[in-house]
């Protein structure tokens, strides 16, 4: 077990962990990172042009083909086949790093190593002399990550995310201060509390305080990732997934998956409502986190205040999680004439562009889908289903006959 009492030797080679809880920025993080790896100011950024922005790359090294994402497990037909990849991987990452004196490696899938992994990890950067480690941890408030985590699963299944859900940062910093030290920062993801409300330079002054070498955030421009989809964008890929792909449960579909890029990059979300969660559960995920949050407010003195975190759990035993299984189960009520007319809108798009991957026609089957459920709640459309179903009551029974 490595020395966890934070006595680092100083003035050896320093190592800044950025572990990026899911939907806090990451990806925004390491585009602006790549895209500067060679301007970081002697800091090195160890990137490997196959695997994308981060550091991701190091899950495959430290961890079993079991454990690797669907996507990786899928490029090995063996696990003898994949050993021999990771041995190659590690060599590339140990280039990269061995002459070197500062070193920052961002990942979300440290969240996913256990204790022995993230061992392994340090004792190959102690193998090249760095001495000297510090995290950074951004956090969400978990009301508003169990949405972004709605959002994230519709995206490849129609079934959601149930408000049991355990939004694991606790275990993530108690595993990171037992394996690198005490030296962890951990910041809210809320916009009045990052430097000049952006995390990405929020981030950039955490590596300037650190490594004592200036990195200017404040000429840094960038494209967002990740943007998030708005309620009613939420509620058109769920009705897509559930009608056009209700058995590929977690499986990503080219066509779906264009629908969301139309939806993020295409159309203005201008007009359109976020995504938010019925009281009562808002109250269940306050409540189920409700020690968790006392603990960070405790350990460093970080709170997260947009929602009660003291709350009891009065009214909470009623609730039946295993019933919840749509949107409209957990999530305030759409607005089904701005679903139309999103709808509508990609309707439009697709016709005003070439497309190979999203068939118009399916947009327009679920255009009109909208469209009768629009009716079936119209109040004039009620009454004058009742009407009918009287006026057949009374032909049935004989009280009237048909002309």
């Amino acid at each position: 077990m490595p020395n966890t009492d934070n006595k680092q030797l100083k003035h050896g080679k320093k190592v800044l962990l950025h572990i990026g809880t899911g939907k806090t920025g990451s990806t925004s993080i390491q585009r602006v990172l790549y895209q500067n790896k060679y301007n970081l100011s002697g800091v090195t950024y160890p990137c490997i042009k196959a695997h994308g922005l981060g550091q991701h790359y190091i899950s495959l090294i430290y961890q079993p083909l079991n454990k690797v994402s669907r996507a990786d497990k899928g490029k090995f037909k063996t696990e003898s086949e994949f050993l021999d990849y990771t041995k190659e991987l590690k060599k590339q990452f140990i280039s990269l790093i061995q002459d070197k004196d500062k070193l920052l490696i961002s990942s979300e899938f440290f969240e996913i190593f256990n204790i022995e992994e993230l061992i392994e990890f340090r004792k190959t950067l102690e193998q090249y002399g760095y001495t000297e480690f510090k995290i950074v941890v951004y956090i969400r408030e978990p009301v508003s990550y169990y949405c972004s985590l709605l959002q994230q699963q519709i995206k490849a299944s129609h079934r959601i995310v149930q408000p049991k859900y355990k939004y694991p940062f606790k275990t993530l910093i108690d595993m990171c201060e037992n394996v690198f030290g005490n030296d962890i920062t951990v910041v809210p993801f809320e916009k009045k509390q990052l430097y000049q409300g952006d995390v990405v330079k929020d981030f950039i002054k955490h590596c300037s305080d650190f490594f004592g070498t200036f990195l200017s955030a404040d000429k840094i421009n960038y494209d967002r990732a990740n943007e998030s989809l708005s309620c009613e964008a939420t509620y058109l890929v769920q009705m897509y997934r559930e009608k056009f792909h209700a058995k590929n449960h977690n499986k990503s579909m080219p066509d779906s998956n264009h629908l969301v890029n139309i939806l993020t990059k295409e159309i203005p979300s201008d007009g359109y409502h976020n995504l938010s969660l019925l009281p009562h559960i808002k109250k269940f995920v306050c409540f189920n986190h409700l020690k968790d949050m006392q603990w960070l407010k405790n350990k460093f003195s970080v709170t997260l205040n947009k929602y009660d975190y003291t709350c009891d759990n009065k009214g909470l035993d009623e609730i039946d999680v295993n019933k919840l299984k749509k949107l409209e189960h957990v999530t305030e009520k759409v607005d089904i004439k701005k679903l139309y007319h999103l709808a509508y809108q990609v309707e439009y798009y697709l016709n005003s562009k070439k497309n190979k991957h999203l068939p118009i026609k399916n947009i327009r089957n679920l255009k009109n889908d909208i469209f009768r459920t629009a009716l079936e709640q119209h109040s004039l459309y009620a009454f004058i289903k009742k009407l009918l179903i009287l006026y057949f009551y009374l032909l049935r029974i004989g009280i009237i006959e048909p002309d």
